[in-house]
């Protein structure tokens, strides 16, 4: 069934529950509440502690297509600039390092290339660095051979985020606008009158009245979104080598200086703080089923830290201090999803495997459309309506 609502005659909204303190939600609540929104965050664990913090959390957009999605990530990068100078030129949780990246052989290279042509394209900054010179000037600690690799791609604009304290930082702002953040807050239904939803009801009993509620559950969504008789299909995590699986790895403090995110032909990785490194591999992701204990560590830790030791000086002592599955919040068709949802009105619902990327942004862009009924350009190509059933 179609959507009952028009999605874009929805709002404004004066009272609004999130549910999801995320990357989105935390912006979400930030923004409703400088709008002058009485806003009510519900979290079922600790802000920050679902989809959001077992994220790599890089912040990007070249190679993601069509151009509108694109264009989607792009403006959530630039989100990130103007919520640096608001916050006085340093925002907690956020390091725009730049990115770096190489092939290994002959086709590693041209998908490279075909990215970097598409994305400078679209005015997006790549640039070509003799490898000598990043060794020299970016990345000291690489043990990277420059006559094998004569030079790689650096990604100016790009970084990366740790989600704990930047949403830390975004939710603590809302609360002193009066925003409330209810932590082991589970939502297990909505309250309806008319037609529209108007509360949602907790696990504990208790019921919280709102005339909009704003789903921003990452890989929770679909459930959440039944409840209000939308269809949002999310890539199931449960099937081999599913693409809705990631493996991170935290190393032990570290002896060696890496100071961006790197993409190299065996391994991704980025500082972690306090001298830590997060370690990532798709082919990695493919071999770990997604309710797989992490204690032990499972054997992917061994073969991730084997590469780091090639790929990085000093770290012949490194060890893997901690092991996490993340689930990610990936819609059927890939794309975010942002939008008035269901068959009830006045839910609205935010769904993005890039929700690190465009948090800022889609904080700013679903404020404006929840509170104040000005619907986004931007989001145009990504409504929920794309997955109603229609008989």
């Amino acid at each position: 069934m179609a959507p009952s609502n028009p999605e874009w005659q929805e709002g404004p909204s004066a009272n609004v529950v999130i549910v999801g303190a995320g990357m989105v939600g935390a912006s979400a609540a930030l923004r409703l509440a400088q709008r002058g929104v009485a806003v009510t965050v519900c979290e079922q664990g600790d802000p920050g502690s679902g989809t959001s913090g077992t994220s790599f959390a890089w912040t990007n957009a070249a190679g993601k297509r069509p151009r509108a999605y694109f264009e989607l990530n792009l403006a959530g990068m630039a989100a990130y600039r103007r919520l640096q100078a608001e916050a006085g030129g340093v925002l907690p949780g956020f390091h725009p390092t730049g990115h770096l990246e190489w092939g290994a052989d002959a086709d590693g290279w041209e998908a490279i290339e075909t990215k970097v042509t598409e994305a400078c394209g679209w005015g997006y900054a790549a640039v070509r660095l003799p490898t000598a010179r990043v060794l020299r000037e970016l990345e000291p600690d690489l043990a990277v051979d420059p006559r094998r690799v004569p030079e790689m791609v650096f990604y100016p604009d790009e970084g990366h985020v740790d989600p704990p304290v930047l949403i830390g930082w975004l939710l603590r702002r809302a609360a002193a606008l009066g925003a409330k953040v209810w932590g082991g807050a589970r939502v297990v239904g909505l309250d309806a009158a008319a037609g529209r939803v108007c509360g949602v009801r907790l696990a504990s009993g208790e019921h919280l009245a709102a005339d909009a509620v704003m789903c921003c559950c990452g890989r929770w969504t679909a459930e959440v979104a039944a409840l209000a008789g939308a269809r949002i299909p999310l890539v199931a995590p449960e099937p081999a080598a599913s693409e809705a699986v990631g493996l991170l790895l935290l190393t032990s403090p570290l002896a060696a200086a890496v100071g961006r995110v790197l993409s190299t032909p065996e391994l991704n990785l980025r500082p972690a703080g306090a001298g830590r490194l997060l370690l990532h591999s798709r082919e990695l992701d493919r071999q770990v089923a997604w309710d797989a204990p992490m204690e032990p560590l499972p054997p992917q830790a061994a073969e991730a830290l084997s590469r780091l030791r090639r790929l990085v000086r000093h770290t012949a002592a490194a060890r893997i201090e901690g092991a996490r599955i993340g689930i990610r919040p990936l819609p059927a068709d890939g794309h975010t999803v942002a939008g008035w949802a269901g068959e009830l009105g006045g839910f609205y619902a935010v769904v993005s495997h890039s929700a690190v990327t465009m948090g800022p942004l889609l904080g700013d862009l679903v404020a404006a459309e929840v509170a104040g009924g000005e619907a986004s350009p931007l989001l145009a190509d990504f409504r929920p309506g794309r997955f109603a059933v229609r008989g």
